[in-house]
């Protein structure tokens, strides 16, 4: 019986914790010189992790991001990013908690 109540009250706590998913996809753009006419299609690199309690932190483009997560914000739906590195380097991209990306990567 012991176990079966331990068993419920974890259920409870687990059920009742948020369990928010993060996620930033990058996006790299490249600019060919030769061959001429050269459409490529950029694939995302796509993260997607359980919300941190503390800030998403990462490296790209020679810059330091420092975007919000779902553990320091309310967003029910995670905090979700998409950022574009273009061919000169200059990053630029949307979020739903840190608005403001070019200011979030120095």
């Amino acid at each position: 019986m012991k176990k079966l109540l331990l068993a419920l009250v974890a259920a409870i706590w687990f059920m009742a914790s948020p369990a928010y998913a993060d996620s930033v996809s990058v996006t790299t753009q490249t600019a060919f010189t030769t061959p001429n006419g050269v459409n490529a299609v950029p694939k995302p690199d796509y993260y997607d992790f359980k919300g941190p309690s503390q800030n998403i932190i990462f490296s790209v483009a020679g810059k330091t991001c420092t975007l919000q997560s779902s553990g320091t914000v309310t967003a029910s739906d995670g905090c979700n990013y998409v950022l574009t590195v273009s061919p000169t380097g200059s990053l630029s991209g949307t979020g739903n908690c840190t608005k403001d990306i070019a200011s979030a990567c120095k």
